[in-house]
């Protein structure tokens, strides 16, 4: 398992709670518009990306995960407000795994950010060495997995 961006560890009990998100991920553009699709009575070609959230230790309902497929990558988004940089720790499997922990320095803290552990389990394997994190200043985590290339 490869780390993204170092933090601080966290260990945490057994899974408590799963969640599996089917999230849609919009079709290719076709030669075809919009409004001309509609109008031939065509459905729109929905693809659902199986995805499955899991809590480690204690649920954290407040950090709020999203994942989204493109042509060569998932991106994986996490509001995490409240966290610093240093706060959070961003690890990638080959398997499509990817570990999200969370633990914040100061304990006393008025916003009831909790420590977490999330497991992303993504669909199809990625490439760990070229995973990428990038939190902004307002909480905002973005991941970038690509896929394994292939060898031929």
């Amino acid at each position: 398992m490869l780390v993204v961006e170092v933090g601080s560890a966290v260990k945490h009990q057994a899974y408590d709670k799963k969640r599996r998100l089917q999230l849609p991920i919009a079709p290719p553009p076709s030669s075809l518009g919009d409004n001309e699709g509609r109008l031939a009575g065509a459905t729109p070609s929905w693809l659902w990306l199986d995805v499955q959230v899991v809590d480690v230790g204690p649920p954290a309902d407040w950090v709020k995960i999203n994942v989204r497929a493109t042509n060569d990558s998932f991106e994986v988004y996490a509001l995490v407000p409240g966290l610093l940089r240093d706060e959070l720790r961003v690890q990638s499997d080959p398997t499509g795994c990817l570990v999200i922990t969370g633990q914040q320095h100061q304990l006393d803290n008025p916003w009831g950010v909790t420590s977490f552990k999330k497991v992303v389990t993504l669909p199809a394997r990625i490439d760990q060495l070229r995973t990428n994190a990038v939190l902004t200043f307002h909480g905002c985590l973005h991941v970038h997995v690509p896929f394994a290339q292939q060898n031929l």
